[in-house]
C-alpha cells in the first residue's frame, strides 16, 4: 500500500507544510521537457508486452520495456528479499522514466519504459505499507535532471505476499499524481514464484484496471 498524493492530505502523510511541499510538485506536474522521437519498440533493447493480451479496456496498448529498466527493477526487488529468513520483506519502490506516443486513429499509446528510478530513501516502509517520503521525490527530481528528454510514465511498488492489485491508497495515488491517460502503475509480488505483475493501466471509461481486470497475471521472471 502506496499513499503519495495530495499535499494536504496524500503523500505518505508527509506532515509537511504545504508550502514545503508545493516546489516539489510543481517540478514534477509542470517540468518542460525537451521531445524525442518515439523509440522503435521492436528493437532488441525492448521486451514487447501488449497490454491487449491481459485487460479488456485500457487507453495503453503496446509497452516497450527497455531491458536496462527491466533489470534495475528485478536487481531492486531481489535486493528486497535478502533478509526474508530473518523475518518480513519489505515493500520496494521507484519510479518509471519513459516516452509515450499516441495512435491518431484508435486513440490508444503506446508507451516505452527507460529508466527505473529507486526509491533509496524512502521515510518508512513495512511489508505492507510504503512512505516513500520527501528524500523520494528529490531523487525522482534529480533522475529527471539527467533524463531531461523523458517523462513520468508511471511508479512502481512491491507486494510481497499480497497479490498484485491496488489498494484504495494506491488509487488515491494514482489519481492525484498519475492522472494522464499513458500512465501506469506497476505492481509486483516479489514472494511469488514468477514474481505475478500487474500494468495498471487507466481505461476508456475514466477508471484505473485493478486486479479483477486482469486475465493473468504478468510473470516478471519470464519477460527476458
Amino acid at each position: 500500500m502506496v499513499q503519495m498524493g495530495r499535499p494536504q492530505a496524500r503523500f505518505q502523510q508527509l506532515k509537511l507544510p504545504k508550502q514545503q511541499l508545493m516546489p516539489i510538485i510543481r517540478i514534477i506536474r509542470k517540468r518542460r521537457l525537451p521531445t524525442m522521437a518515439f523509440p522503435d519498440l521492436q528493437q532488441a533493447s525492448y521486451i514487447g508486452i501488449d497490454l491487449g493480451d491481459y485487460l479488456a479496456d485500457s487507453q495503453v496498448g503496446k509497452v516497450g520495456l527497455h531491458k536496462d529498466c527491466y533489470h534495475a527493477i528485478r536487481i531492486w526487488v531481489e535486493a528486497s528479499l535478502k533478509d526474508r529468513n530473518k523475518g518480513e520483506v519489505p515493500e520496494v519502490g521507484g519510479f518509471i522514466l519513459g516516452q509515450y506516443t499516441q495512435d491518431p486513429q484508435t486513440s490508444m499509446y503506446s508507451i516505452s519504459l527507460d529508466q527505473f528510478v529507486p526509491s533509496q530513501q524512502v521515510a518508512y516502509s513495512s511489508n505492507t505499507y510504503i512512505d516513500f517520503g520527501m528524500q523520494a521525490m528529490l531523487e525522482l527530481e534529480a533522475a529527471q535532471g539527467r533524463f531531461p528528454h523523458l517523462k513520468l510514465v508511471g511508479w512502481f511498488h512491491t507486494h510481497p505476499g499480497h497479490t498484485p492489485y491496488l489498494s484504495v491508497t494506491d488509487l488515491k495515488t494514482h489519481h492525484g499524481f498519475f492522472r494522464k491517460p499513458y500512465q501506469v502503475a506497476i505492481v509486483l509480488d516479489c514472494l511469488t514464484q514468477g514474481f505475478d505483475t500487474g500494468i495498471f493501466s487507466w481505461r476508456t471509461d475514466g477508471h484505473v484496471n485493478n486486479y479483477a481486470s486482469f486475465s493473468s497475471w504478468i510473470l516478471w521472471k519470464e519477460l527476458q
